[in-house]
């Protein structure tokens, strides 16, 4: 079943020019795996389901998650973005500048080319340690990155109140807030969604709170 099948499966849609995109994307990953851990190695013949469906129903989420809310945003950061998964799929469904963040060079290098055979035109990476980002980032994205707790506090002093990050998290992710302490963060909402790779999963809107709040 294409990407495209396995997308109207799940009663959504994708515009050929979309799929067209998404294709090149699968094919340049597969290419670089070969020699560049970007996925696991477990995950390779499931590509389709573990990373796109997994990426784009979060996208979709986010994407009437910010329609619902009416968040005025003009950049988007991709934290940690390594093989790209969201922040090139969320590229092809925003209309927004995206900065993916990634510290490896070589992966950086990669995530320049697929972005510009994916003829992504606002998309940016920036071959950085987080921790070495000019902020401020008002608007942030993760998925696979890092544990809650370290994320929120790289990101403390690159914010302002009233910041955003949302995390694409796993059926685990409960187990991190039972040890999440001194945070400026809250959880202000999360969405439950599934895959046929798996069910449970979440996707973690957090606020960054007023100081002394």
């Amino acid at each position: 079943m294409s990407l495209k099948d396995l997308i109207l499966a799940e009663g959504a849609s994708l515009t050929d020019k979309q799929a067209s995109k998404l294709e090149v994307m699968k094919q340049e990953i597969l290419r670089y795996q070969r020699t560049t851990n970007l996925i696991g190695s477990g995950t390779v013949s499931q590509i389709d389901q573990v990373h796109f469906l997994d990426s784009l129903k979060g996208a979709w989420i986010l994407k009437n998650w910010i329609s619902k809310t009416r968040l005025d945003i003009q950049k988007l950061w991709d934290l940690g973005s390594g093989n790209g998964f969201p922040g090139l799929i969320l590229a092809t469904q925003l209309d927004l500048d995206i900065h993916l963040v990634e510290r490896d060079k070589k992966k950086a290098e990669i995530l320049r080319r697929i972005a510009y055979l994916m003829d992504l035109k606002r998309v940016f990476v920036v071959a950085e340690d987080l921790r070495n980002v000019s902020g401020p980032i008002d608007f942030a994205v993760s998925r696979g990155f890092s544990s809650i707790q370290q994320q929120l506090e790289w990101l403390d002093p690159l914010t302002n109140a009233g910041s955003w990050i949302v995390m694409w998290k796993g059926p685990e992710y409960s187990e991190e807030l039972t040890t999440l302490h001194g945070s400026t963060w809250n959880l202000d909402s999360q969405v439950e969604y599934s895959t046929p790779a798996k069910v449970g999963l979440r996707l973690l809107f957090w606020k960054k709170a007023a100081e002394g709040r």
